[in-house]
């Protein structure tokens, strides 16, 4: 079979994220960690880009748990999320 790395479990993510495709963005990370690999900020950006508000804050918080850290383009993306849902 086909082995994925973070790099390829990302692309497969920032895919879902500019398709606005959130489940199965947030499967891929599921995905990750049953193979024991360690999202990125890059991951959780992806995801967040698909996100709604409370799902983006929800992400944020999964982020800290994981002691994976928050970027610019994180905390910008998650404004983006908000701009969607009208905050």
């Amino acid at each position: 079979g086909i082995s994925c790395d973070v790099i390829t479990f990302n692309a497969a993510i920032s895919a879902c994220g500019r398709c606005q495709k959130l489940q199965e963005a947030i499967n891929f990370l599921g995905a990750m960690e049953q193979q024991t690999i360690q999202p990125t900020v890059v991951s959780f950006n992806s995801v967040i880009s698909a996100a709604s508000w409370p799902v983006a804050m929800m992400l944020l918080a999964v982020m800290e748990e994981k002691t994976v850290q928050a970027d610019l383009i994180t905390y910008n993306t998650a404004i983006g999320a908000c701009e969607k849902d009208s905050c």
